[in-house]
């Protein structure tokens, strides 16, 4: 492999970086939970792990599936040629960086920031870039496939990205 070519993939070890901040806080939650009710009734439990599922393991869960799905699994990046290759999603495409019409770059508040994240929620890390090229063809490329997304991605294409907040970065 040449200097030039920089390949990055779905890997566990990525998922698990990103879903960190999920885990710790959930047993935070849970541990704080039964430190401080010591015995609570059924009530008190359920509507508990309502909100809890709710507003911590639902947006992750969608999240992480949809970008698993819906992401780009397999990004090769060729400095000197000037191309990018995406694999993921049924297809397999190969473009110029000439080819990118526009670039996005979407994240929560907590990553709106080239500093890293300032906020720890459960769903804070996932964070993704929405290149749009002339054909028309959208490509998602997530934090599951690259860490250190926003200060990796746009030095090695020699782009800057529009930078756009969402409450839950979902992809559409």
């Amino acid at each position: 492999m040449n200097n030039s070519l920089y390949k990055f993939n779905l890997t566990a070890k990525q998922q698990f970086l990103v879903l960190i901040p999920f885990f710790l806080i959930n047993i935070a939650i849970s541990i704080g939970a039964f430190y401080f009710f010591e015995s609570p009734n059924t009530t008190a439990i359920l509507i508990g792990a309502a909100v809890v599922f709710v507003l911590n393991v639902l947006p992750v869960l969608i999240l992480h599936i949809q970008y698993l799905f819906k992401g780009h699994n397999s990004v090769a990046i060729d400095t000197q040629n000037r191309t990018i290759e995406l694999q993921g999603s049924g297809s397999n495409k190969k473009y110029s960086l000439d080819d990118i019409a526009s670039f996005d770059y979407y994240a929560t508040h907590g990553h709106c920031s080239k500093r890293g994240s300032s906020l720890w929620y459960t769903f804070d890390p996932y964070r993704f870039y929405k290149i749009t090229f002339k054909d028309n063809h959208v490509a998602y490329i997530t934090c599951l496939s690259i860490n250190d997304i926003e200060n990796t991605l746009e030095p090695l294409l020699g782009l800057q990205a529009e930078w756009r907040f969402r409450a839950i970065p979902l992809l559409y």
